[in-house]
C-alpha cells in the first residue's frame, strides 16, 4: 500500500499492523467471491487472542468461496498518521482498504469501545452514519457480548448478530453472495434499492436483527420508549442463535507477534450458556450444554501445540465446574505433554475445587487460582443463591495452597441490592481469613489479589432492572475494603467511578445515545476502557449539548411492566424469565429458580441440583 513504508517508522509496535504472523491465512481474492473483514475495536494486543475471532477467522477461511483477514483499532499515532497521509485504514493480511470489503464484522465485548468503531469507519472512508451509506457493501455487522442491547450503536451499524454467531455469520455471507451474483446479472452500480433489498434478506435469518427496520416511539412516560417494526420483514422480536454441535477446534490459531493479554492459545471445552449470576453477563444465555469429548480435547491440544509452539494452553468452558471427569482430562494432558506445557484453567466454582483435581493438575508451573465468592456474607450468598458457604470456601483455599501455589485471586461485587457495611465488612473478614490459611500453609509467601467490581445492571441478567450504585453510596464500602485490606500481602483493585457510570449509561441505553456517542468521538474520546484513557470531559460535554441526562439511563430503576430498551432482542426466555426453573449457573456455580411471581429468588443448596 502506498505510504505504509513511510508511516509505519513513526508508530510505535508497527508490529500491531504488518500482519504476516505464524499461521496467518492469505488467499487470493481473484478466486474468492465475499471478503470478510474480521475486527476488534480495540488494540491488537488485547483483541488479537480472541478465541471467537480466531475460529471465525477458521470457518471463513475454509470456504474456497470466502476470505477473511483480520484488522484491530489503530493506535493514536497511527490514526494521526493516516490522517496525515489520507491513507485509509488497511486489514493485515494483504494491506487491503477495509472499504474493498463486503463485510465488516465487529466483535463487541465491552462498551468502553463503542467510540473506537466511529473511528475506524471513519479511517476506511465508510460512512459513521449508517442511513449516509448510498452503496450496499461493504456491510457493518456486529456481535458479541453487547449484542444484547445494540440499540446505543443503531445509528452507525447495518446490523446485528445475537447468540453464536460461527453459523449465522456463515449464512450472512451466503446472503451476500447470491446477493453479488444477482446485482452483477444485472449490470449497473448497486445503489440504495439494492442496499433495502439486502438489509430485508438479512433481516429473514433467525438472530440478525436489522436496526432501520425499526423505529424509537415513546409509551407512556415521554422518555420511556419502545421499539416497532416499520414493516413485514422485520420481527417483532429477535432471537439468539444456538450452535448445535459444537464447530471444530480451531488448531492454528494466529500466534501475535507481540505479547498480548492474554499470551497464551485457548481450547474451549464446551459452552453450557445456563443463565447465571451478574459476573457471568458473558454466559447469560439458557443454551443447552454442549460438551467436547476427552479425546477430542486431546487431540485438539496437540494440534494447537505443535501448530503454534506455546508452552502453555488454557483450557476455557462456561460451566468447567460441570465438565465430566475434569480430573482424568487433566491426568491425560499432563501424560501427554510430560509437564512441558502448561495447561490453565479458569476461574473454577469453589465446590469444583478437589485434591484430585489439583493433583492431576501437576508440579508444574504454578499460576495464580482464582476464586469468586461473589458476596462476602453468607446472607447475601444466600440472596443470590450460591450454595458455598465461609468454610466452603476456606477449604477450597487451602487445599490450593497444599498443592503448592503461592497466589489466590478472589472476586467480589459491591452495590448488591440490599447490601450493608456489614456485608462489606464480611469481605474484609473473609479476605483476611483466606490469607491466614495461605500464611499457615506456604508461609510469607502466600499472598491475594481481590478484585472488587460494582454491580453493573447488565441487559438480560436478573439485575437488569436495578439502578446503578451512585458514587456517594460506593464510596464508604470501597473506603472500608481499603482500609481493612491494607497489607503487603493483599493487593486489592477497584476500577473507577466515572468508567463505570458511563458503562451503565451505554449497556443501558436506548437510540438517544447516538448522536453522544458520535459528539464524544467528534471531542477525542478514544479507548475509553484503557487505564488513563477515560475522557470524561469529552463525554460530560457531548451528553450536555446532545440533550442526554446519563444519571436518567443509570440511576434509574425500570418499573416490572416498563419496556427495556433492549426488550425486543430476546435470548431465548419468555419475558421476565431471567433463568430456567431450578438452574445452577454453569459458569460460577450459584443455583436459582423463578418464584411464582416471575422475580429471581435462591434456591437451597439442596433444592437446587447441579
Amino acid at each position: 500500500m502506498q505510504y505504509l513504508d513511510e508511516i509505519l517508522h513513526r508508530v510505535q509496535k508497527p508490529a500491531r499492523y504488518t500482519g504476516g504472523e505464524w499461521n496467518t491465512i492469505v488467499k487470493d481474492w481473484g478466486h474468492t467471491e465475499v471478503r470478510v473483514a474480521l475486527s476488534s475495536p480495540d488494540l491488537y494486543e488485547v483483541g488479537a487472542p480472541s478465541s471467537d475471532l480466531a475460529l471465525l477467522y477458521h470457518l471463513i477461511n475454509q470456504h474456497p468461496a470466502l476470505v477473511a483477514e483480520r484488522v484491530y483499532a489503530p493506535w493514536l499515532d497511527l490514526e494521526a498518521e493516516l490522517r496525515r497521509t489520507g491513507t485509509p485504514l488497511f486489514s493485515l493480511e494483504t494491506q487491503r482498504p477495509l472499504a474493498d470489503f463486503d463485510l465488516w464484522y465487529f466483535a463487541l465485548d465491552a462498551a468502553l469501545t463503542y467510540t473506537n468503531v466511529l473511528t475506524m469507519l471513519d479511517l476506511a472512508g465508510i460512512p459513521v452514519q449508517a442511513a449516509a451509506r448510498e452503496r450496499p457493501l461493504p456491510l457493518i455487522l456486529a456481535g458479541g457480548a453487547c449484542a444484547g442491547n445494540g440499540e446505543p450503536l443503531a445509528d452507525f451499524l447495518d446490523a446485528l448478530l445475537l447468540g453464536e454467531g460461527e453459523a449465522a455469520l456463515l449464512e450472512v455471507c451466503a446472503v451476500v453472495r447470491a446477493c453479488k451474483q444477482e446485482w452483477a446479472a444485472r449490470g449497473g452500480t448497486p445503489g440504495r434499492a439494492a442496499r433495502q433489498e439486502l438489509l430485508r434478506r438479512l433481516a429473514a435469518l433467525e438472530g440478525i436483527y436489522i436496526p432501520s427496520l425499526y423505529r424509537q416511539v415513546a409509551a407512556d412516560d415521554t422518555r420511556v420508549v419502545r421499539l416497532e417494526p416499520l414493516e413485514a420483514a422485520a420481527p417483532r422480536s429477535v432471537h439468539c442463535r444456538c450452535v448445535t454441535p459444537l464447530p471444530p477446534v480451531a488448531t492454528r490459531p494466529v500466534v501475535p507477534f507481540l505479547a498480548t493479554t492474554p499470551d497464551r492459545p485457548s481450547l474451549d471445552l464446551g459452552r453450557e450458556r445456563i443463565r447465571g449470576c451478574q459476573r457471568c453477563h458473558g454466559e447469560a444465555l439458557p443454551q443447552p450444554p454442549r460438551r467436547r469429548s476427552h479425546d477430542e480435547v486431546i487431540a485438539g491440544a496437540e494440534a494447537i501445540i505443535r501448530h503454534t509452539g506455546a508452552t502453555s494452553l488454557a483450557l476455557a468452558a462456561s460451566g468447567i465446574g460441570d465438565y465430566e471427569d475434569l480430573p482424568a482430562l487433566l491426568r491425560r494432558l499432563r501424560q501427554r505433554f510430560r509437564d512441558q506445557v502448561a495447561v490453565l484453567l479458569p476461574e473454577l466454582p469453589v465446590t469444583a475445587v478437589s485434591e484430585e483435581l489439583l493433583l492431576s493438575l501437576g508440579e508444574g508451573r504454578k499460576g495464580a487460582f482464582s476464586f469468586a465468592p461473589v458476596a462476602g456474607s453468607p446472607r447475601l450468598r444466600q440472596d443470590l443463591g450460591q450454595p458455598i458457604t465461609d468454610a466452603d470456601l476456606l477449604r477450597a483455599v487451602e487445599a490450593v495452597f497444599r498443592a503448592g501455589y503461592e497466589h489466590i485471586k478472589l472476586a467480589f461485587l459491591v452495590g448488591l441490592p440490599g447490601e450493608t457495611l456489614d456485608d462489606v465488612q464480611a469481605i474484609v473478614d473473609l479476605t483476611q481469613q483466606a490469607l491466614t490459611a495461605g500464611r499457615r500453609i506456604a508461609g510469607p509467601r502466600a499472598h491475594l489479589s481481590v478484585a472488587v467490581d460494582s454491580l453493573l445492571p447488565r441487559p438480560h441478567t436478573p439485575q437488569q432492572r436495578f439502578p446503578l450504585v451512585t458514587a456517594e453510596e460506593l464510596a464508604p464500602r470501597i473506603e472500608l475494603l481499603k482500609r481493612g485490606l491494607r497489607s503487603k500481602h493483599i493487593k486489592v483493585s477497584h476500577a473507577g467511578y466515572q468508567k463505570l457510570l458511563l458503562e451503565a449509561v451505554l449497556v443501558r441505553g436506548d437510540r438517544r445515545l447516538g448522536p453522544a456517542i458520535a459528539r464524544a468521538w467528534q471531542l477525542g474520546a478514544r479507548f475509553d476502557g484503557l487505564a488513563g484513557h477515560l475522557n470524561w470531559a469529552a463525554w460530560q460535554q457531548a451528553f450536555q449539548e446532545t440533550g442526554v441526562d446519563p444519571a436518567w439511563y443509570a440511576y434509574r430503576e425500570y418499573g416490572p411492566a416498563e419496556p427495556l430498551p433492549w426488550g425486543h432482542l430476546h435470548d431465548g426466555t419468555a419475558p421476565g424469565d431471567l433463568r430456567p426453573p431450578s438452574s445452577v449457573c454453569a459458569a460460577c456455580g450459584l443455583a436459582h429458580r423463578l418464584d411464582g411471581t416471575g422475580q429471581d429468588a435462591p434456591v437451597s443448596p439442596t433444592a437446587g441440583g447441579a
